[in-house]
């Protein structure tokens, strides 16, 4: 009967340490992803505001060639026409 016993503790103490071993497991999986997923979402606003740059410089760039130059030449109350 201790043997049958000893059998029983042993087994019982080496299914929780698996078990705790696989917790840890999908905890620390589960952190990884959690921690990859929000620098893919900061890589994606990063190049979001890039490209929001380049077309803010695009918009300033085709304004100055184009009217720019004429609404700074006005004078104050005078109005494009």
């Amino acid at each position: 009967m201790t043997d049958a016993f000893a059998n029983f503790a042993s087994n019982i103490v080496a299914a929780m340490i698996g078990g705790f071993m696989a917790l840890a497991g999908v905890l620390v999986t589960h952190g990884l992803d959690r921690k990859r997923a929000h620098e893919e979402q900061e890589e994606i606003a990063r190049r979001f505001l890039l490209a929001l740059v380049d077309e803010l410089d695009t918009v300033w760039k085709s304004y100055q060639e184009d009217i720019g130059g004429d609404v700074e030449a006005l004078k104050d109350g005078d109005y494009l026409t």
